[in-house]
């Protein structure tokens, strides 16, 4: 069986897919044949979930053009929906997907931070018409709850549709933060983002400085009077100033702490909500230069790989889409870039020179953007209003595994 979860940004798919899953294996992401979409699809016994790019209010995404192409072969449909802003983001998902089509479930999340009002109404309706409808914090489900699931889908008739979509659920607002100050705002945002992305740098140098002398004089001081008979040619290839192992072996200790730690930062602001917060009131200064509030994310995760940033702009706006791939290009140095830069400043005594570096970078690259793509028409943005949020250690640790295995499967060999 082939299920597909559809919802709106942040409204909690991929932590659902998280819990529902009853083993720990690698997932796997593929591309969507003929476009610039990426599904994650992942297998637990017979059934075939495929976690779909979120949508949008407002905007037209690369990902959502061919996310409806993707999903027709699919066996059901599973709604994913925030409690606190049930009404309008079902009235999206019943405008752009076929509910009648398809046997589907709703689930609703953020159960915890709903009002009894709503979730009596919710219950109600549930009750009355025996609608696969679920309730849930999708961060604390068990995984037996995907059978309940698939067994209770059903067809939706037009008459249900309608009256799901006049269901009286109050909309809940998180407390307002620095973040939503209107002048404030957007300054205390930038600073914070660049606390959040530099510190990693930071302490994945400090790390690295320590670690690098301990292992030359335990490790590769010893493998290369190991070789001592060797023939000096292979030595050489093996242990010399740009050699397999003994470049590889520091390749490895500059990289990895920077990639661990920039990846680590990039799931807690993720997974806390604060990304979505920062990206909002961001976007008041991106408009300035050709871009929205959401094409910073794909910028920020350049500085952790700049193929994984070009694939995150898939969920950019079309019209701004160039313009991100354009300022990730000029302005987002790798994690293994980062290590590398990390070691020069390091070794010239002046390791602070990597914050006038990445101020650089960005600036050169907004002011490219700013000349290049003056006639784009940046389309209004739809702030997501997330709830800030402890992330759990066990949906980072999901967020790292991917990160980690293609550190150890693509950069490494090539290093």
């Amino acid at each position: 069986m082939k299920i597909v979860l559809l919802g709106l940004e942040s409204s909690g798919k991929t932590t659902l897919l998280k819990g529902l899953l009853q083993k720990k294996f690698p997932t796997q992401g593929s591309n969507v044949k003929g476009s610039t979409s990426t599904i994650l699809e992942v297998n637990e016994n017979q059934t075939r979930y495929m976690d779909t790019p979120g949508i949008r209010i407002g905007s037209e995404l690369v990902s959502s053009q061919y996310t409806r192409k993707k999903i027709k072969s699919a066996d059901q449909y599973w709604f994913i929906v925030r409690g606190t802003h049930f009404k309008e983001e079902i009235e999206v998902l019943t405008e752009v997907f076929p509910f009648e089509d398809k046997p589907i479930a709703i689930i609703v999340s953020f159960e915890d931070k709903m009002d009894q009002e709503s979730l009596n109404e919710i219950n109600d309706f549930k009750e009355k018409n025996k609608f696969p409808l679920f309730i849930m914090d999708t961060r604390r489900i068990d995984s037996r709850v995907g059978d309940k699931i698939r067994e209770l889908a059903r067809s939706v008739t037009f008459a249900e549709r309608v009256e799901i979509n006049n269901l009286r659920i109050k909309k809940i607002k998180d407390l307002k933060s620095l973040f939503q100050v209107r002048i404030l705002g957007p300054y205390v945002a930038l600073i914070t983002l660049l606390v959040i992305y530099s510190l990693p740098i930071f302490l994945a140098y400090q790390f690295s400085k320590r670690v690098e002398g301990i292992v030359e004089s335990t490790i590769v001081n010893c493998l290369i009077r190991w070789s001592g008979g060797t023939p000096e040619t292979l030595k050489t290839v093996l242990f010399g100033d740009f050699g397999i192992l003994s470049l590889g072996i520091y390749s490895f200790i500059w990289a990895f702490p920077v990639v661990i730690l920039f990846g680590l930062a990039i799931a807690i602001t993720e997974e806390s909500g604060l990304k979505d917060q920062i990206t909002d009131a961001l976007d008041p200064l991106m408009r300035k230069v050709g871009l929205t509030g959401q094409d910073l994310v794909p910028i920020i995760n350049g500085f952790g790989c700049n193929v994984v940033a070009i694939q995150s702009s898939r969920s950019c706006n079309i019209c701004t889409r160039k313009n991100c791939i354009s300022v990730i290009s000029f302005g987002s140095a790798c994690s293994y870039q980062l290590g590398a830069s990390l070691s020069v400043f390091g070794a010239s005594g002046h390791i602070f020179l990597i914050i006038p570096y990445i101020f650089i970078l960005i600036l050169i690259s907004l002011i490219h953007g700013k000349i290049w793509n003056k006639k784009t028409l940046v389309p209004m943005f739809k702030k997501r209003e997330t709830f800030l949020q402890w992330p759990s250690g066990q949906t980072l640790s999901y967020r790292l595994k991917p990160v980690l295995s293609q550190f150890f499967v693509q950069a490494m060999p090539i290093f």
